[in-house]
């Protein structure tokens, strides 16, 4: 996203309680779920570059029995292979 994390994540519907800050591979990351649709996914964004945020969003289309923090480890887990991605590159 051409915009900095923190403008960026200012506009994002939160569920009460599910922003979390945390670090992706050395950077600063905000971790939301979308308030009334906790259940069907999870987002991270990465603060890549200045101005620069990686949005990485996991969305279930099927009930697969995972829970909030599990779409959110996975959600992680991405964002922290695209970071690698793009370091390398």
């Amino acid at each position: 996203m051409p915009e900095g994390l923190d403008a960026f994540v200012q506009k994002v519907n939160s569920a009460e309680g599910s922003r979390k800050v945390l670090e992706v591979k050395g950077f600063g990351a905000v971790q939301s779920q979308i308030a009334g649709a906790e259940r069907l996914g999870c987002s991270v964004f990465v603060d890549a570059a200045q101005g620069q945020t990686l949005y990485v969003d996991l969305n279930l289309l099927a009930s697969d029995g995972m829970d909030n923090n599990q779409m959110c480890e996975r959600a992680k887990q991405a964002a922290e292979a695209a970071v690698t991605t793009l370091q390398g590159s």
